[in-house]
């Protein structure tokens, strides 16, 4: 399942008002940057970062969408998706 180009734009405009540590993070766990999402060791190889912290930005950054219930729900899907790739 797709998201619309709308709802893509709304999430990439949230994803830039996070801090600039956590954008990469959400952006290659979501597979916004290629496509493909990354699991959060692919994350910590890719940005040389341990998996702990990974794990961290990552919360931190699904907390700061959390604020917008629309989107975050965009992202649970995502997230939901990703998963069952893996």
């Amino acid at each position: 399942m797709s998201i619309s180009p709308a709802v893509r734009r709304a999430i990439t405009q949230a994803l830039h008002t996070l801090p600039s540590e956590v954008f990469p993070v959400i952006s290659l766990s979501f597979g916004f940057l290629d496509g493909n999402p990354y699991s959060v060791r692919q994350v910590a190889r890719t940005l040389h970062l341990s998996e702990r912290r990974v794990k961290q930005l990552l919360q931190s950054g699904l907390t700061t969408l959390q604020a917008d219930p629309v989107l975050y729900q965009h992202f649970r899907l995502l997230q939901t998706q990703a998963i069952l790739r893996h």
